[in-house]
């Protein structure tokens, strides 16, 4: 990002505009796929850094809300500051924000956490087997699985949604597309909220009641938004559905916490994140093809109800997010195991308890 900033001070004309994609490309390629090593790792260092369920929920939480208030906060910047300032200092403020969290991260004390000397390797196995080690923890685990189900469930429902708002907003809410900021930040706020909450509602019902109960009813709010023909209360609805939503998403990351050896939870983290995120691009995938194919001109009726092609999509996607809940209040042991040593060369024992 400095280098783009340093650049864009340059006449204009002096990097043709071939050059300037490829550099926007490579930039925006390079940045997400450090984002593949930071994320793993900032999830194991708040599992060693937080202890007990309530905590760590509170603590991904406030990750959450953070995260939510950015996006709320950032696009409304974003053009004074471009069209005041001028790209450089726009891409410089970037730049600037990853030095911040640069000395964030120094400043952190971690404590002593991971193998003991005595059980390390002499040598550090090749990546590929350290990731198969991982991929043999995670089968083991029946939490780690039903929780990976969840998760693909729930990311099959959520995908066609976020790809789809925007027509729903213009077909069923009868308003113009650029109100989806508007809808997006209601979203935002109550995502703020639910997160703020997490902690307490894990004390009050366990991080397991709180997914299965989260994922039911934001995917009831949902398919109930999906009735909506009026702007201003389909935006209380986004409000309220966002608020279970953040709260049970803030509730997953301890919980698979918890049952991972703490050296594996990069590694399962690996697993589970490029899974999810399959889920939500065949999600994408699927529900643009039928908006735009199949369900184009589809118009009927069920119980008296009016159904179009984008409602008819989202109370799929609704039924999904409700399915995740109820296989998680089924799938989900009342306490997780907790995790054990893992397997090591030759022995008999599984990984962890499953």
């Amino acid at each position: 990002m400095a280098v783009l900033a340093l650049l864009s001070l340059l006449p204009h004309g002096t990097i043709p505009i071939w050059a300037w994609l490829v550099l926007l490309y490579v930039s925006v390629i390079v940045i997400n796929s450090a984002g593949q090593f930071f994320n793993p790792a900032r999830f194991a260092t708040i599992s060693d850094i937080v202890t007990g369920e309530a905590d760590r929920t509170k603590a991904f939480g406030l990750g959450q809300a953070t995260s939510a208030t950015a996006a709320i906060l950032g696009p409304p910047l974003a053009a004074p500051i471009l069209l005041s300032a001028g790209v450089g200092w726009a891409l410089a403020l970037n730049a600037f924000s990853y030095a911040v969290s640069y000395f964030a991260i120094c400043s952190i004390t971690f404590p002593a956490a991971g193998l003991a000397a005595a059980d390390r390797p002499a040598e550090k196995p090749a990546w590929w087997t350290d990731f198969a080690a991982g991929l043999k923890v995670f089968v083991r685990n029946r939490f780690l699985v039903a929780l990976m189900v969840v998760f693909v469930l729930s990311s099959l429902g959520t995908g066609a949604m976020t790809t789809l708002l925007v027509f729903f907003i213009g077909e069923n809410l009868h308003t113009v597309p650029e109100m989806l900021g508007i809808m997006t930040m209601a979203y935002g706020l109550g995502s703020i909220i639910g997160a703020l909450l997490s902690g307490r509602l894990v004390r009050l019902l366990t991080a397991r009641r709180l997914t299965w109960l989260g994922l039911i009813l934001g995917g009831s709010l949902f398919a109930l938004y999906t009735r909506q023909t009026n702007f201003a209360a389909a935006l209380v609805l986004m409000f309220v559905v966002a608020i279970p939503v953040a709260a049970m998403n803030a509730s997953l990351s301890p919980q698979l916490i918890a049952v991972t050896p703490r050296e594996y939870l990069g590694r399962i983290v690996s697993v589970v994140t490029p899974v999810s995120t399959a889920a939500t691009l065949l999600s994408v995938v699927l529900g643009g093809w039928l908006a735009s194919t199949v369900l184009l001109d589809f118009h009927g009726e069920l119980f008296g109800l009016h159904l179009g092609r984008i409602d008819t999509i989202f109370t799929v996607s609704s039924a999904l997010v409700i399915t995740a809940g109820i296989y998680a209040y089924f799938a989900l042991p009342p306490t997780p195991p907790a995790a054990a040593e893992p397997e090591r060369e030759g022995a008999d024992q599984p990984a962890v308890a499953a």
